[in-house]
């Protein structure tokens, strides 16, 4: 394994002395927890909300768990084609996001049946797949860096699969700090990317410490695992509650990391060589990998400058980067950009008494800013009010359609439009001829009053316009009256 690992790249070896996060900050937090009767405080003192107001479909499942938010969930067997919750968002404000899975124990109360599979969206970009077989009944989370460039929303979808109702349990929304996971290269903001992140873990944990470390501790409630080692003789952990890091204030890359994980680590020369395996499995179709390893490192104990190697992580057998840390008071982050790995990420110190005190796994990827054309999705936007269809969130036509809308994704424009016995009625709104490259428009067997806008009429591309079975009036222009795909039939007050 090892002889066939190279990094590509060392895309920072971004170095940066911290002044540490025990100063406690103020932002935004926004926790769902979905399908719930009520709101809620929970045991770290974070307020929970229902979620009305941020979707309008789906049905409610309580008594899951004894655990919150694991105890309801919200989940949709209309057939949608996606179920988009709408999160409100500051615009270039960067977030974590974070999403909770348990469909309930199906041999003990209520639960969600399998097999079951859907897709987690945000915006266009795919964040989680979630699989589930009548055997197999996975729990878990998910969490992603997400950044929003031009608009005040985030629209949160679960995308039906192949069988089985989407679901889901909770929703987390967490402001982070400007210059966070940006590190000094613009990633999020300049390169348009958004990071999955698969592995956080606080190393040198007591043995006994079974729960993560999160809020208040960490400010913006990321979830630090306990370390994954078991007790190795050779590398002891190692504890400093006196520590409180400092040095020159880093303007760019400062990912803020809790004072607590920099005053406890692992040293020694068993750290040569971890192998932390990863689990890709969640990530559906996302099937090519880049991977940031983010390391924390902070000298943990007061060592003599006589007595102290230099630390340097090594890429199999070339010295990357290598520093020396003296004083407890002093850390650093180091990042580290490296090549599809198909399970592990390797940490290879070079030193007689080498220290870890936290790292994080993340994985970037392309942001999609692909968007129905404005024009369309404002005139979509009218059509939902005049029809009583406002329960269909999101975009139009990404990551998928909704079900009575057809695209071009090439173009970004809507050209069918599929309202056939929707039960709708009211008048049909002026504003659907602004969709100038509808060829097809069918809203026939509804209930639909008044007359028919005649800018309809001067829709060049329009090939098929049924309105038969409606309930219309006034005129239809002679020339259309017997073009081919052109129906009116079933409106006795048409002439």
């Amino acid at each position: 394994m090892e002889g066939s690992i190279k990094f590509f790249l060392v895309a920072a070896l971004c170095f940066h002395m911290l002044t540490g996060s025990s100063q406690v900050h103020s932002h935004y937090f926004l926790s769902i927890a979905c399908g719930a009767a009520a709101g809620k405080t929970d045991d770290l003192g974070i307020d929970w909300v229902t979620d009305n107001g941020y979707i309008q479909t789906g049905k409610n499942l309580r008594g899951l768990d004894e655990t919150f938010p694991y105890d309801s969930l919200k989940y949709f067997p209309e057939g949608r084609s996606k179920n988009c919750f709408v999160l409100p968002a500051n615009q270039t404000t960067t977030y974590l996001l974070r999403a909770s899975f348990y469909p309930g124990n199906d041999t003990t109360g209520p639960s969600i049946d399998s097999p079951v599979d859907f897709n987690v969206t945000v915006n266009n970009d795919l964040l989680y797949g979630y699989f589930a077989t009548a055997e197999s009944r996975p729990s878990g989370f998910v969490e992603s860096v997400v950044h929003t460039f031009d608009k005040k929303e985030i629209f949160f979808c679960l995308v039906k699969g192949t069988q089985g109702f989407p679901f889901i349990n909770g929703i987390e929304l967490r402001e982070l700090e400007a210059t966070a996971y940006d590190y000094g290269y613009d990633l999020i903001v300049k390169n348009k990317k958004f990071l999955i992140i698969f592995d956080r873990y606080n190393m040198g944990t007591k043995p006994d410490k079974t729960k993560s470390l999160r809020y208040p501790d960490d400010p913006f409630d990321r979830i630090w695992l306990p370390e994954p080692l078991p007790d190795f003789p050779e590398s002891p952990r190692v504890e400093n509650p006196s520590v409180t890091p400092h040095g020159p204030e880093a303007k760019e890359g400062y990912n803020w990391q809790p004072v607590e994980v920099l005053q406890d680590a692992r040293v020694g020369r068993n750290l040569q060589g971890l192998d932390f395996g990863l689990d890709v499995g969640g990530l559906g179709t996302h099937t090519l990998y880049q991977w940031y390893v983010a390391y924390y490192i902070g000298e943990i104990q007061n060592v003599p400058l006589s007595e102290a190697e230099s630390l340097g992580l090594n890429a199999i057998k070339e010295t990357i980067y290598e520093f020396n840390l003296t004083e407890s008071d002093i850390s650093l982050q180091i990042w580290m950009l490296m090549p599809s790995l198909n399970s592990s990420v390797f940490l290879l110190p070079r030193s007689k008494q080498p220290v870890l005190n936290g790292f994080e796994i993340l994985s970037p990827f392309d942001v999609d800013t692909s968007a129905t054309f404005t024009t369309d999705q404002e005139a979509l936007n009218a059509i939902k009010q005049s029809f009583g269809l406002e329960d269909w969130t999101g975009d139009a036509c990404y990551p998928v359609e909704w079900d009575w809308v057809k695209c071009n994704t090439v173009s970004t424009r809507v050209n069918k439009l599929l309202l056939s016995d929707k039960n709708i009625s009211g008048s049909i709104p002026e504003e659907i001829s602004q969709m100038s490259d509808l060829t097809e428009i069918y809203l026939d067997n509804n209930e639909l009053t008044g007359e028919i806008p005649q800018s309809m009429f001067s829709l060049s591309k329009l090939k098929v316009l049924n309105l038969a079975n409606n309930d219309l009036s006034g005129l239809v222009p002679v020339s259309f009256q017997n073009r081919v795909g052109f129906t009116f039939s079933g409106n006795p007050r048409l002439s």
